[in-house]
This record gives C-alpha cells, sequence and structure tokens, in this order.
C-alpha cells in the first residue's frame, strides 16, 4: 500500500516538474511528504520537504535533483 502511494504521488510529482509547474510540485511534494512521515519514512520525508521548499523558491532544477537522489 504504502509502495503504491508513495509511486503514484512521485508520478505526480515528476509530471508537474517536467511540465515546468512549481505550485503542483509543492502540491505534490507536501502530499509525498506527509506519507512519507505517516509511515515512518523519514529520510524519504526529509527530502520531499526539501523538493516542497527548492519549488517553492521557483527552483525546479534543484526540485528535480532532489527528486532523483532518491
Amino acid at each position: 500500500m504504502f509502495g503504491d502511494t508513495v509511486r503514484r504521488v512521485l508520478e505526480a510529482l515528476e509530471a508537474a516538474r517536467a511540465a515546468g509547474d512549481a505550485a503542483r510540485v509543492v502540491e505534490a511534494a507536501h502530499a509525498a511528504k506527509g506519507t512519507g512521515m505517516m509511515m515512518g519514512a523519514v529520510p524519504f520525508a526529509e527530502i520531499c520537504g526539501q523538493v516542497e521548499e527548492a519549488a517553492r523558491a521557483g527552483d525546479l532544477a534543484t526540485a528535480r535533483a532532489l527528486r532523483a537522489s532518491r
């Protein structure tokens, strides 16, 4: 269940990033962060939080690099 949820959220995150839609990247990263925290996947949630912050700043290149680091 967690794997399927994460996969869907990460697909949404990548689609938003590919479209250059920082607002959607923020939303997807925030959702992924919450899912990770609820499941105790703290390192995953921390990376998602960094992606969220980068996207809020309009830095989709950093958001992509952080996403690739997973």
